[in-house]
């Protein structure tokens, strides 16, 4: 496809010039990230989409990747050092007193229940505990099969996998499930977890710890009780508080004196266990503390033993944080005596809190950093905003109202990456009002022009309205529309014949007594399609079958490249928009129909 992301740019750059203000063109120059409040929203929103667009890149040469990877891990063991170094604060002010109290008695409380135990219970961690969709410590796949049928279980602790035991006794298939994998494969007790790294931008990585299957079994446990906890008391969804702040970030926005955005560096590497320690009930934090990786093994291959409570990639790191900033901002408006409202569906509130995004009112912006630097976060003053126009939270840039945020380009590399680039930066052409002619055509030149409806996954071909297609294969009676798309065709394995394969029940043989079960497992009967390591359990089937990992006989494995393959669609409302996606805006919307060929479809 041969694209250079620095010919793209040059280009985009060619197509904004006209639309951004002479002092934002110095800012530009000189690389200035002031934004002037005399500039305009369309003039503001372009310098953005200058900047963003390739600071994301993941196309870089591998010196550059290493020095990335480099510079975050210096970040994190930086924060794992501020939390070995951590004391909570006695409090040198009466002010200073008052928040910690207040914020301690509202963490506190958050995890006791009505009769004073703690919400964090062997019953209730099982009961909420799931697998999570990504990989793990010593495990040959990422799918639900692979996890627990057909995998050595690994653990930090042997008494997690004493607690396991027990929760599954009152479920045969469970225990039968577990003891065709334990006599083929066993467990494993690990160290703990291991970092590595993923894509942040292009100047740093972003440090993540793989976890222990068990360790991620549990922790996935605790952090759903966490999520009800902050549904009860803080009326804070996760699935939906984005919106919320988001929300409440354009209000900020059009009028300063409403709210105020914080965001912290590290936050979630930086929640010490001498914080928790000190504010916790025991029970409660010997939980967190038990299911969590003493350990992580760094790309060096050293041990390190940390200091932080939690790392992203911890099942229950993201409600913990949420939680204790959503704790914070409580503290701070009893002590102003601000009334705290919560979100209802009628009503946004005065407040929101999603990880370690935050919103608070104006007068509540200088004590909550000040509350969060006794707890030891750094607050990120380049991306907090409590003057002026600009307000940024949850993946949207709002600037008087309107919302500038720029578009991503990650990749050049596939087919599916340039539709992807094209789609978004055509929205952003009609949600603005600026044509993109030059760095939209510098991508079609390279791709095969593959017009499909704007409600397709934009890597399945180019958002066309029907007034800028040339030719549409319409059904003479009903007026519907054929077309060809890109659909992801990822590799799959047969399950449906195993049982029958391994001669179950009749191959599959247990002694029931208290006495223990011997299971007699037939490796040599495993499906060839099946992938390294994998083993035919068949009760293991059954259970992925009904936790809906099962599809039409099929498991799919976790992949790291998805295959896509044309197919035929038929479509008989082309232009219909699905309200639920959030890409176009009204105006744009109405651009795209009416202009989409004059503006950035066609050139």
């Amino acid at each position: 496809m041969d694209a250079c992301p620095f010919a793209l740019l040059a280009l985009l750059s060619a197509d904004v010039d006209s639309s951004i203000s002479s002092k934002s063109k110095w800012d530009r120059f000189f690389g200035s990230k002031r934004l002037s409040e005399g500039d305009s929203s369309r003039s503001i929103a372009c310098l953005l989409l200058e900047r963003s667009l390739l600071k994301k890149l993941e196309d870089v040469p591998d010196e550059a990747k290493l020095l990335a990877d480099k510079r975050a891990l210096d970040k994190f063991l930086t924060a794992d050092a501020r939390c070995e170094s951590y004391v909570y604060p006695k409090g040198e002010t009466e002010t200073d007193r008052l928040l910690l109290g207040e914020f301690r008695d509202c963490f506190h409380s958050c995890f006791l229940a009505a009769g004073g135990e703690s919400v964090l219970n062997l019953r209730d961690i099982f009961s909420l505990a799931e697998v999570g969709p990504g990989s793990n410590v010593g495990v040959y796949g990422g799918d639900f099969y692979s996890k627990f049928s057909s995998s050595p279980m690994s653990m930090t602790s042997p008494l997690l996998y004493r607690f396991y035991k027990t929760c599954i006794g009152a479920y045969t298939l469970e225990v039968e499930a577990e003891k065709i994998r334990s006599a083929s494969l066993g467990e494993r007790v690990v160290k703990g977890s291991v970092l590595s790294f993923v894509p942040k931008t292009s100047e740093i990585s972003r440090t993540i710890c793989t976890e222990p299957l068990l360790n991620m079994f549990f922790q996935r446990g605790i952090g759903n009780i966490l999520e009800g906890v902050l549904k009860r008391r803080f009326h804070l969804d996760l699935a939906t508080q984005p919106d919320f702040n988001r929300v409440l970030a354009d209000v900020g926005s059009r009028e300063h004196e409403v709210f105020c955005t914080i965001d912290l560096a590290s936050a979630s590497d930086t929640i010490s266990q001498n914080l928790l320690r000190e504010v916790l009930d025991r029970d409660s934090f010997n939980w967190l503390n038990l299911v969590r990786s003493e350990f992580t093994e760094l790309p060096n291959g050293e041990l390190r033993q940390m200091n932080m409570i939690s790392s992203m990639g911890n099942g229950y790191t993201f409600p913990l944080q949420t939680l204790l900033f959503a704790s914070v901002v409580t503290a701070v408006y009893r002590v102003l005596g601000l009334s705290l409202v919560r979100n209802t569906r009628g009503r946004i509130g005065n407040f929101g809190v999603f990880g370690d995004d935050i919103i608070v009112r104006p007068r509540a912006y200088g004590l909550t950093c000040h509350l969060l630097g006794l707890l030891g976060f750094e607050v990120n003053m380049t991306k907090s905003y409590a003057e002026g126009s600009f307000r940024e939270s949850c993946g949207a840039d709002f600037w008087r109202g309107y919302n500038v945020r720029g578009v991503y380009c990650t990749s050049l590399k596939t087919k599916q990456d340039l539709y992807s680039l094209i789609n978004r930066l055509n929205v952003w052409s009609c949600n603005h009002g600026v044509p993109l002619r030059s760095a939209v055509g510098y991508l079609l030149a390279r791709v095969r022009f593959l017009p499909v409806p704007s409600y397709e996954p934009p890597i399945s071909g180019i958002w066309t309205p029907s007034k800028a297609l040339d030719e549409m294969q319409k059904d003479r009676r009903f007026g519907h529309v054929l077309y060809e798309r890109y659909v992801s065709n990822p590799k799959k394995v047969p399950m449906h014949d195993v049982a029958t394969a391994a001669g179950w029940p009749k191959r599959w043989n247990t002694t029931h007594g208290e006495t223990t079960k011997v299971v007699h497992v037939d490796r040599s009967l495993a499906s060839e399609s099946f992938p390294e390591g994998w083993i035919n359990n068949p009760p293991g089937i059954i259970l992925a079958a009904v936790s809906g990992a099962l599809r039409d006989g099929y498991v799919v494995p976790r992949q790291d490249r998805i295959r896509y393959s044309l197919r035929v669609a038929i479509s008989p409302y082309w232009d219909w928009r699905d309200t639920r996606r959030r890409d176009f805006t009204d105006d744009g919307w109405a651009r795209f129909k009416a202009n989409g060929s004059t503006l950035t479809v066609k050139v």
